[in-house]
């Protein structure tokens, strides 16, 4: 469960940051020049996200999926626990009575 939590809280934040206020500054390799750009930051990256968000989403769906399956196996293995083994006991012979009489007490 943590590895979904954890995904879903990165998408969220994600998702909360595309309405924000933003601010990029793109450098020229030159170092002779800068352009700055402000606004939405959905709209600076042109509400795409590029290929990350595509990957944070299939990664939290196959997260998920596995943790479902761990999860159910987890549970099918516990409820259909087979019994131990029973111990092997010696079946329990009484002696026959004493006759006190016979033995001299």
């Amino acid at each position: 469960m943590c590895a979904v939590g954890f995904s879903s809280l990165h998408l969220g934040v994600f998702a909360d940051a595309l309405e924000q206020e933003a601010t990029a500054v793109i450098v020229h390799d030159s170092k002779k020049g800068a352009v700055v750009a402000g606004g939405k930051f959905k709209d600076i990256i042109a509400n795409e996200g590029g290929l990350s968000f595509g990957f944070m989403i299939g990664a939290w769906g196959c997260a998920s999926i596995s943790t479902a399956a761990i999860l159910h196996r987890l549970y099918v293995t516990s409820v259909k626990a087979p019994d131990p083994a029973p111990k092997a006991t010696e079946p329990v012979v009484q002696a026959p009575a004493a006759d006190h009489d016979a033995v001299g007490v």
